[in-house]
């Protein structure tokens, strides 16, 4: 069985309500790590459910097994998301070079299942 840890930190720094943060977004970083191994080139996307307002989508890259967000484009308390994570792997035996272009093609597969992003359900906050 394959195991997912995804650690959420908030950061509620003295930001508020000012003109670069008219929603009250909150500094977002964590950790994530997939069958007991740090994810070292992946992505995270948090995007509001459907009907919330206001519609949220955001999101970054996870390096070495983090990610951060700053407040700007972080999240707003309370609200309920759905989160994607995605780890491309290029599939062995699958480069061909591209005779236009000179350049070498792969075929990628997530190596995350589907129910951490394609079927992510909501994460409240």
């Amino acid at each position: 069985m394959k195991n997912f840890i995804f650690v959420l930190l908030f950061s509620f720094f003295v930001l508020g309500c000012n003109n670069n943060n008219p929603q009250g977004r909150v500094a977002a970083r964590g950790e994530v790590t997939f069958d007991g191994k740090v994810l070292e080139q992946s992505s995270i996307q948090f995007s509001s459910l459907p009907g919330l307002s206001p519609n949220i989508i955001t999101g970054t890259q996870i390096k070495q097994g983090k990610f951060e967000i700053t407040a700007v484009q972080g999240l707003i308390p309370g609200q309920e998301y759905l989160v994607q994570i995605n780890s491309p792997e290029e599939v062995p035996g699958t480069q061909i070079q591209d005779e236009i272009m000179g350049t070498i093609i792969s075929e990628y597969s997530d190596i995350i299942p589907s129910k951490y992003n394609t079927d992510s359900k909501k994460l409240l906050w």
